[in-house]
């Protein structure tokens, strides 16, 4: 993803791992804390096996590298 201000360019790469970019509590199912390096991240259905079934609500509190969030849902 390119973001561009001006004539300043920045390019976000970051890749992404949902075992290791969140704070996650198994035996709630819940996010805590998101911790990776920004840009776009995905909330995945599972983590490390475990479905996840909430999102803290201060999770994303002072992540200023985020580009988007998505959510994805398992049918």
């Amino acid at each position: 993803m390119l973001l561009s201000l001006g004539i300043f360019t920045k390019t976000v790469l970051a890749a992404f791992s949902p075992e290791t970019d969140f704070t996650f509590n198994a035996s709630t199912g819940t996010i805590l804390k998101y911790i990776g390096a920004g840009g776009a991240v995905e909330i995945p259905a599972q983590i490390n096996g475990v479905n996840v079934t909430s999102i803290n609500k201060s999770t994303f509190y002072n992540c200023r590298a985020l580009t988007s969030i998505t959510i994805i849902v398992k049918h």
